[in-house]
């Protein structure tokens, strides 16, 4: 059990810091972070019951595991020495927990298929950046929060309709 933020270790140290946590230290809570973030395993258990129940839309919640994913690995392949795996990004911070409960939150999120993908898209990839290049250490809760602020611009994107004349 390690009492470093792993997220912190590795912007400070680099993205060796990150081969310090294995797999399933991150599932398993075998690292300190904010209360209820660090237990991946529970996390995702939890995230998939509340959209099998349908208490939640995937659509948000995979698309912006996808940003997440995507951006990390853009910055792991530019400076693989600096920034770490996209794995290590899904499993540390606030990642499970803004990808299941935060960012599919009903009355902040996009109500509307498309607006559903681009705001989590959006917010994996502004919580990559934050990560990375901000001064915060985990930024999941801030993209979130900006995200849900440019929210009612999302949510007017509509695709026209299949075969309707103009």
């Amino acid at each position: 059990f390690y009492m470093v933020y792993p997220l912190g270790l590795v912007k400070a140290f680099g993205a060796e810091a990150a081969s310090d946590f294995s797999l399933g230290g991150l599932l398993m809570a075998q690292q300190s972070g904010g209360i209820g973030s660090t237990f991946g395993l529970g996390l995702v258990i939890g995230g998939l019951y509340l959209i099998l129940r349908g208490y939640i839309r995937w659509e948000i919640s995979v698309s912006f595991l996808v940003g997440i994913f995507i951006t990390a690995l853009i910055f792991n392949i530019a400076d693989s020495e600096k920034y770490a795996g996209p794995i290590f990004h899904l499993l540390t911070g606030y990642t499970l927990i803004g990808a299941f409960f935060l960012a599919p939150e009903d009355s902040s999120s996009p109500a509307n298929c498309i607006p559903m993908i681009i705001y989590g898209l959006l917010a994996g990839i502004l919580a990559v950046l934050i990560r990375n290049i901000g001064a915060f250490v985990d930024g999941v809760v801030f993209a979130i929060l900006m995200l849900n602020v440019a929210n009612p611009l999302i949510d007017k994107i509509r695709p026209k309709a299949i075969g309707k004349g103009v």
